[in-house]
């Protein structure tokens, strides 16, 4: 059976029937009726991931309008083992976010779980569609949710200002991926992203599909919260609440990532070969360069909700310069990264979001000595903290040891610097005496309900570095070969994942990355007082100053880089 509409069409079914009954239905059925949903979403998503790895590409083409002639009229999925991951781990993260909502804040109520089921059905979607005009329309479906959770907190200024800026930069990454298809669809006459990579094989186009890819990516990138397109984010993930915040931080940036990674394989890697070395070598130099950036304010920031946000940009920026890299090696570290990554943010939102709720505030002079007395919480920040940094046996440590040794090395960097950001915090809250907000020695009851689905996604980014490698080693073989996802849509052509075709990570450089972690991670909680006084640190939390148009003008010069370079490129 072929389960990859049903992945979809389960949420968006049960969030209009909740929509329906609200007025018939407390909350504690709606919300028990959404994270059942979610959960069958994840049995679902997990029987799809199954199925890819062992068939290699999934495809299922909606009302059987199959393609002819090699163009494609209608409406296709098609996912392969990386998409179909992404896809449980949004889905596990939902269904993480609706448990940890029930007993986050009061006013959570049916609203906030049919936005959140539309979000993981959009989200879904959007990793599985392969026609670029409904990548559009999931993209805009995923922004209109996420817009609407971020700024669920209607009665606060930072809420409004937080989903105003975010669906202002959105919106502008939309324009540009409509203005890159509008391009594409004039010159090859099609929509589904397979066709229109072969129709650009055939007739050459290099100014123009250049010029098509740059406002894609850059619509893309918008997307992932790469910097200089992170400002938008860094508000949202301030201002929402703590269930949402989990979804930013885990699984929305890395859609944009993986969208960019596909587009380019299946629709631009032929029309583009001649100067491909050039588009990925300007793509990792922008993804480190934001990585460093990134993690500087997540270690400076004072305000835990924005280190959030900073580390996510960080870890995006890392991810985007392993997984533009041409060979399968790097991209099969930049699955690894991403499930080390999205468990332990994901764990450490909540974990910010239980200090928050028992404190009021996450502000590093307001919430001193308010963690102690609170074991259950306590141990959820050692797991993500851990987690963060990337040490064994997370998923982060084997994607290091497959990069090259530079790009491992900043990995490192950025990981230690985020895990003693959050080790400081932690023994702020627990290590010190101070006068928090409210008295936080005695357990509140019931209070392991906010901690308990943090605790399962920490033990979930442990357990996840049990995954084999072969799977992950088929699954990037297949995924940078231009013809494997067009073949199989286009013409029915599916390949067999291929076994033991990349080596293993080698445990002693496992070993020595781990150790420089460890070392980077001491250090960075040395330095922290004397780098925050820096005029450099001052400056760059200054740009993050909640302007809007500050904010356009910083994303229109990105979109405006990246489409003239790649123009400059091809016509070169």
């Amino acid at each position: 059976m072929n389960f990859l509409p049903w992945c979809v069409a389960v949420p968006f079914i049960l969030a209009a029937l909740l929509l329906a009954g609200a007025s018939i239905v407390n909350r504690a059925i709606t919300t028990a009726i959404a994270l059942t949903t979610a959960i069958a979403v994840v049995i679902l998503c997990t029987l799809v991931l199954e199925q890819s790895l062992a068939r290699g590409v999934l495809t299922y083409w909606f009302g059987g309008w199959h393609p002819g002639n090699h163009l494609g009229l209608g409406i296709a999925f098609e996912v392969e083992p990386f998409g179909a991951g992404l896809a449980l781990i949004v889905a596990v993260l939902t269904a993480a976010a609706l448990a940890y909502g029930y007993r986050s804040f009061d006013e959570v109520g049916v609203t906030f779980d049919v936005l959140v089921l539309v979000h993981l059905g959009a989200a879904i979607a959007f990793v599985y569609t392969s026609d670029l005009f409904d990548l559009i329309v999931f993209y805009e479906l995923t922004n209109v949710t996420e817009f609407a959770l971020a700024g669920y907190k209607v009665g606060t200024p930072l809420a409004v200002r937080g989903a105003f800026n975010f669906a202002i930069a959105t919106g502008l990454g939309a324009f540009a991926l409509i203005f890159g298809l509008t391009l594409l669809e004039g010159r090859t006459g099609g929509l589904n992203a397979a066709a229109i990579g072969e129709s650009l094989m055939r007739a050459p186009s290099p100014v123009l599909a250049s010029c098509a890819f740059g406002l894609i990516v850059a619509g893309l990138l918008v997307k992932s919260a790469l910097p200089p397109f992170h400002f938008w984010f860094v508000d949202a993930q301030t201002a929402a609440p703590t269930p949402v915040g989990v979804l930013f931080s885990g699984g929305v940036s890395v859609l944009g990532i993986y969208a960019l990674e596909r587009v380019w394989t299946t629709t631009f890697a032929h029309a583009l070969a001649p100067s491909a070395a050039v588009v990925h070598y300007s793509l990792a130099v922008l993804g480190m360069t934001g990585a460093c950036v990134a993690a500087l304010l997540a270690f400076t920031a004072a305000d835990l909700k924005r280190s959030l946000a900073f580390a996510t940009a960080a870890q995006m920026g890392i991810i985007v310069a392993a997984g533009t890299a041409t060979d399968a090696r790097s991209l099969a570290a930049a699955a690894f990264l991403v499930i080390g990554f999205a468990f332990p943010i994901a764990a450490l939102a909540m974990w910010v979001g239980v200090l928050h709720h028992r404190l009021d505030t996450v502000i590093d002079e307001e919430y001193r000595g308010g963690g102690r007395g609170h074991r259950s919480s306590a141990v959820l920040a050692l797991l993500g903290i851990v987690g963060i940094s990337g040490l064994p046996p997370v998923p982060t440590a084997f994607g290091r040891a497959m990069l090259p040794l530079p790009l491992a090395m900043l990995s490192v960097l950025v990981g230690g610097v985020i895990a003693a950001r959050f080790a400081l915090a932690a023994w702020r809250a627990y290590g010190e005496r101070g006068s928090a907000t409210k008295d936080a020695h005695d357990e509140e009851p019931n209070s392991w309900l906010l901690v308990l689905p943090g605790l399962v996604l920490g033990v979930c980014s442990f357990a996840s570095g049990a995954l084999p490698w072969a799977p992950f080693a088929a699954a990037a073989v297949a995924f940078v070969d231009p013809d494997t996802m067009s073949q199989a849509l286009l013409h029915h052509v599916v390949r067999s994942p291929e076994a033991n075709v990349l080596p293993a990570p080698q445990s002693g450089r496992i070993v020595f990355l781990a150790t420089a972690t460890l070392v980077a991670t001491i250090v960075a909680v040395a330095i922290l007082p004397a780098v925050r006084s820096f005029g450099v640190v001052r400056t760059l939390h200054g740009v993050h100053n909640g302007s809007v148009g500050d904010y356009v003008t910083w994303l229109l010069g990105g979109v405006a880089t990246i489409t003239a370079v790649a123009v400059a490129v091809a016509a070169h």
